[in-house]
């Protein structure tokens, strides 16, 4: 029969390619030997007779031999035990009494002489592969805005109304001093938008307007794509 080696199982050795291990209470009724594809027997000599008979070897009570010229089984390929489907063969090597052992995997043999190694090698290769995983996309900078400033004058500022009056403003970078042509500019009187103006080459604009009562005016530009914006103080 078929015997399920258990987490808890405790290796004890390996003779003629299949591995023995201790198996205790509460797991077996009392402690037994166990192997794979062998069996379970409470004497290790007993676990070990009958792995020699299912190698077809000859058991003279305390060792095993195979063939008319008594050699030991050895050098064999055996099926080993099977791991996640995957059969794992083993191999004993009389001559450095060691064991090894082997898969098949994409038609290559995998092999050491750690059956847990053998085990991990099938781990890795049933491992299903994971797509990458994109790493967030960095959100765009916020630009840069170069800082801007606004100045007003009125003239005439005083005067029997109704007259006309000037409203000069000049807009430029207040880092480097240049004055901003093309830029949009609102006027704003007595808390009320009333007109807008591009500035002209030298950053500067001229609004007129006709005071018939008390006036408070400012200007304001409301900034673009590379620069902020800013309003002119209010002038009455």
């Amino acid at each position: 029969m078929v015997v399920t080696i258990l987490p808890t199982d405790i290796f004890i050795t390996t003779y003629l390619g299949h591995d023995i291990y201790r198996r205790e209470p509460p797991y077996a009724p009392k402690t037994v030997h166990v192997s794979e594809y062998i069996g379970m027997y409470f004497r290790l000599s007993a676990m070990k007779k009958r792995t020699c008979l299912y190698k077809g070897g000859t058991w003279d009570g305390t060792s095993c031999s195979i063939g008319p010229e008594d050699v030991p089984v050895s050098d064999i390929w055996v099926n080993h035990s099977t791991y996640q489907g995957i059969t794992i063969e083993s191999m004993y090597d009389a001559g450095v009494g060691r064991t090894s052992y082997r898969a098949l995997l994409d038609n290559k043999w995998w092999s050491s002489t750690s059956l847990a190694t053998v085990r991990g090698y099938i781990d890795t290769y049933l491992k299903p592969v994971e797509p990458p995983v994109e790493p967030p996309a960095e959100p765009p900078a916020e630009p840069t805005l170069k800082p801007t400033d606004l100045t007003i004058s009125v003239s005439p500022r005083t005067g029997s109304p109704p007259y006309n009056t000037t409203i000069t403003t000049e807009l430029t970078s207040e880092s480097d001093g240049i004055r901003l042509a093309g830029k949009r500019i609102n006027l704003i009187k007595n808390g009320f938008f009333i007109k807008e103006g591009v500035t002209n080459s030298s950053g500067v604009i001229e609004f007129q307007d006709t005071v018939t009562d008390d006036a408070a005016y400012y200007t304001h530009f409301m900034g673009d794509s590379v620069y902020e914006g800013c309003p002119a103080p209010e002038v009455m």
